[in-house]
């Protein structure tokens, strides 16, 4: 078979290809609606170091960042999940509570998002609040208890803020790969079709039988049928 032929076994199988695409897209969104969807609220904190006058801004700076993966760690923390189900009322364990709350930041900055994820758009929201108000004083206690002067503060610079929608499962995902499932499917099951049709024409053939109706359905058996009987007819007569 040449390119020409699998071209003319998709040309032929259109209606077949769109039918499994389509069912492929429906299959996508009965999952997409199958999955439990979840939402995200997220809050930024700014983690800084107060400076005296002779002290070195630079020095300070190089604190704060070094206390950044620690307090990342601390977010995810069961201590900081007990005040969040504290100060929020929750009705969710510490530990609930604690497998929702992800933290990261950016290398080299002083900057930590914490994200709360759940099935509840409200209570991602108000563990979030929880976070907001538990997480400097938990800094507090940890860093700055006995000192005179706190030597790292915590800063909410940004929400809590709860996305628009939910941030799984995701719509486009799921449909495309349904679609391109679906025409994968049926480009692959329309070629091997094909190759198998011909396969048992050529052995009617080979056993001087006549193809049937089936096996002349696609556009080369019929060409190659004629090309044959054409040689067949020209053929000198033996004898």
């Amino acid at each position: 078979m040449e390119l020409h032929d699998y071209l003319t076994v998709l040309r032929k199988s259109w209606v077949f290809i769109l039918i499994v695409v389509l069912l492929g897209g429906a299959a996508g969104g009965g999952l997409y609606l199958a999955t439990p969807k979840a939402y995200a609220t997220t809050v930024d904190f700014y983690v800084s170091t107060p400076t005296k006058q002779n002290d070195n801004p630079q020095a300070s700076g190089q604190f704060a960042e070094s206390r950044v993966n620690s307090y990342i760690l601390l977010l995810s923390s069961e201590q900081l999940a007990q005040r969040v189900v504290n100060a929020s009322g929750v009705g969710l364990t510490p530990l609930e509570v604690a497998s929702r709350i992800t933290a990261s930041a950016e290398i080299n900055t002083v900057v930590i998002r914490a994200t709360v994820t759940d099935s509840s758009a409200q209570r991602s929201l108000q563990i979030a609040q929880g976070v907001t108000q538990s997480f400097g004083p938990l800094v507090d206690d940890l860093d700055n208890v006995g000192r005179t002067t706190p030597v790292v503060l915590i800063h909410t610079v940004s929400g809590p803020t709860l996305k628009s929608g939910p941030v799984t499962p995701d719509l486009k995902l799921y449909l495309g790969a349904g679609l391109l499932a679906g025409l994968v499917l049926s480009v692959v099951v329309a070629l091997l079709a094909a190759v198998l049709r011909r396969q048992r024409r050529n052995e009617r053939l080979t056993a001087g039988e006549l193809p049937d109706a089936a096996d002349q359905s696609w556009g080369w058996d019929a060409q190659d049928e004629q090309a044959e009987s054409t040689t067949s007819a020209a053929a000198p007569a033996k004898g």
